[in-house]
């Protein structure tokens, strides 16, 4: 796909009604599918738990929202591909953050699922045998699994449970993770402390607050190119990464 009809696509998704959007949408992704699957597979090389149909789902996602992101009107032109592998690359850490637990994959599951199990717990504190049984036939799972699922999406540190020594496990690596996610945030707060100014604050505004602020807006502010601002991040998000794995963080 060429660069003109990239944009005019991107230009169509991001200001057209519905249909639009869905039309471009799907000729983005038609277009960019290959090297979407090749990051993909070598992104899972050495993870275990984990599927490729997930990741993909999930490198879907943050293509998209590259997509609705991109400033097709700035100075320096890059291709869509170039700010859509950091978006990807963010969904996927985040997916793994969020679904890894000591090597465990926590899987997804459907929404029926979920609501039955609230329904079936009602006012007690957890699902009795019997209704373990009614839902593990009904949705062709293990009933571990069902108990798994009720402790990931419902139980907190102060329900009581009937644990066996599978959910207990669970729970532990759960908890491990937790606090493995609160080192790592507290070390990349640290590391942005730590940067020269400028760029120190390019981060804060593109890492640690909730609503990011665009490549754009932030070039105005410091009086330097839309580049300048995405070269700034990129190599600082290499040299957090470099740093994350000598501290053991990823």
């Amino acid at each position: 796909m060429d660069n003109i009809l990239e944009n005019e696509l991107i230009e169509l998704y991001q200001n057209g009604d519905d249909q639009q959007k869905q039309i471009a949408s799907n000729q983005l992704w038609n277009g960019n599918i290959e090297w979407i699957k090749k990051y993909v597979k070598t992104w899972m090389k050495g993870k275990k738990g984990i599927t490729f149909d997930d990741l993909l789902n999930e490198a879907c996602v943050g293509f998209m929202q590259a997509v609705k992101s991109f400033d097709i009107h700035h100075e320096n032109n890059p291709r869509l591909i170039t700010h859509a592998a950091i978006w990807i690359r963010g969904t996927l850490i985040r997916y793994i953050r969020e679904h890894m637990h000591a090597g465990y994959n926590v899987p997804r599951c459907f929404v029926e699922t979920r609501n039955m199990i609230r329904a079936h717990r009602s006012n007690r504190q957890s699902l009795s045998q019997c209704s373990v049984s009614i839902i593990a036939q009904k949705y062709d799972i293990p009933e571990h699994r069902v108990r798994e699922l009720e402790i990931f999406f419902f139980i907190n540190k102060h329900t009581t449970i009937e644990k066996n020594d599978c959910l207990l496990n669970l729970e532990k690596k759960c908890a491990k993770q937790d606090d493995e996610e609160s080192r790592v945030k507290k070390f990349i707060s640290g590391f942005v402390r730590n940067q020269p100014e400028t760029i120190a604050s390019i981060l804060q505004d593109r890492w640690l607050i909730d609503k990011k602020r665009s490549y754009k807006k932030l070039a105005k502010e410091f009086g330097i190119s839309y580049e300048q601002v995405r070269q700034h991040e990129i190599k600082a998000f290499a040299n957090l990464t470099r740093q994350l794995e000598i501290n053991h963080l990823v």
